[in-house]
């Protein structure tokens, strides 16, 4: 890849810093989805509090690997490229391992119907990449998924997530009928089938102060549905009078929303922003923890009972000539990087080089990560979607 010797460049440039000052605590990251649960107190309330709640597990783990993972299902063309596991940490900026089975049209045929997707692992020595995403292509269905886990377990939450909630979509009977209550159902269900996976001493993690976001783009037809709970944004660039413009279509769930904030508090839930720190957080009241920056996740035990919900805002759009492309992607690009900049530069290649599209966007989110917090960059999820290729 064109970006590979700037990345290497940056990376030592990083390391060398952090010799220099020592790697900062990563409980003190201010941009973290949810807090990090310190002392042996703190974990003891939390299990508690979940056991009360509903049990969800038995106790707070950890799981230091996880199956790279990221899956592109072509149902029809029995195409499945799929993450391997990988046994060594990735680096930073290293792509998610995927392999391919099935008939003879890959990446590179996607790319030609107008999609492309990126996945790179950030720069969090201590964390396997916790993004993934899916992208089911079944008769004349699409299907765009992008998951940010979080937490301890975030991998393992977003690993389970991305591959089940679009099953659940697909294999519903009402699919052609009600996409829009198919949908809404799906991600209320997937959040009970981890609460109950999690259950399971076998499993190996558990969701008590871990979960992730579900963003999911269908297009049937010349309808384009979205369901989405938390940040990872989706966003549609539209063509008018001869330029881009970025149409937001989701709103990032976070705990200082009005309607939001007020659920939470009627739950018994607290929003507040700790000293020093950058977002709002959803805290046991008078507690500093779970400490969870979004109001809607899948998983998050302890915070789905302090009013954070897993119901998802589901937003239905009929697809128009102005519909450029459309973009999905986790924070780890919309930290730094506005929608209306996105949308420009994805612009720039998308018509017909939507993967150099997606890698440029992706370099630009890495690059201003360094720029504003020096030792850290979160992990990178890239989904883009020309439109007119796609649809025709």
């Amino acid at each position: 890849m064109g970006i590979c010797v700037h990345k290497e460049q940056k990376l030592t440039e990083v390391r060398s810093k952090s010799e220099l000052r020592g790697t900062r605590d990563p409980t003190q990251r201010q941009r973290l989805s949810v807090l990090s649960v310190t002392g042996e107190e703190s974990k003891k309330v939390l299990n508690v509090y979940a056991k009360q709640t509903r049990g969800f597990a038995s106790g707070i783990t950890t799981k230091e690997e996880k199956d790279e993972q990221g899956t592109v299902l072509l149902l029809g063309h029995k195409l499945v490229i799929q993450g391997m596991h990988e046994p060594e940490q990735q680096d930073g900026f290293e792509d998610k391992k995927t392999s391919m089975t099935g008939d003879t049209i890959g990446e590179d045929v996607l790319a030609r119907s107008g999609l492309a997707f990126i996945c790179k692992k950030g720069l969090k020595p201590e964390s396997p990449n916790q993004d993934d995403f899916c992208v089911v292509l079944e008769r004349a269905n699409i299907l765009l998924g992008v998951f940010d886990g979080h937490g301890p377990c975030g991998h393992d939450v977003s690993n389970f997530i991305h591959a089940l909630l679009p099953k659940l979509i697909l294999s519903n009977p009402d699919f052609e009928v009600c996409l829009s209550d198919v949908m809404k159902a799906a991600f209320l269900e997937a959040h009970e089938h981890l609460v109950a996976h999690c259950e399971h001493p076998e499993t190996g993690f558990d969701c008590i102060i871990s979960g992730t976001t579900a963003s999911l783009a269908v297009f049937r037809g010349k309808k384009l549905l979205v369901a989405h709970v938390g940040d990872s944004r989706v966003v549609l660039a539209k063509r008018r009078n001869d330029a881009l413009v970025a149409v937001p279509i989701t709103t990032d769930h976070k705990p200082t929303l009005p309607a939001e904030k007020t659920r939470i508090e009627e739950h018994g839930g607290e929003v507040k922003q700790m000293p020093f720190d950058i977002p709002y957080r959803v805290f046991i009241k008078n507690k500093d923890f779970p400490g969870l920056a979004m109001s809607r996740t899948i998983g998050d035990s302890v915070a789905h009972g302090l009013g954070v919900s897993s119901e998802p805002q589901v937003t239905e759009i009929d697809v128009s000539e102005e519909d450029e492309f459309l973009l999905l992607c986790s924070d780890g690009v919309w930290e730094f990087i506005t929608s209306e900049e996105a949308v420009e530069l994805v612009g720039k290649h998308v018509q017909t080089h939507p993967k150099q599209a997606a890698e440029k966007l992706a370099q630009l989110a890495w690059t201003r990560w360094l720029k504003n917090e020096d030792e850290v960059v979160d992990d990178i999820t890239v989904i883009v979607a020309y439109i007119p290729k796609l649809l025709v």
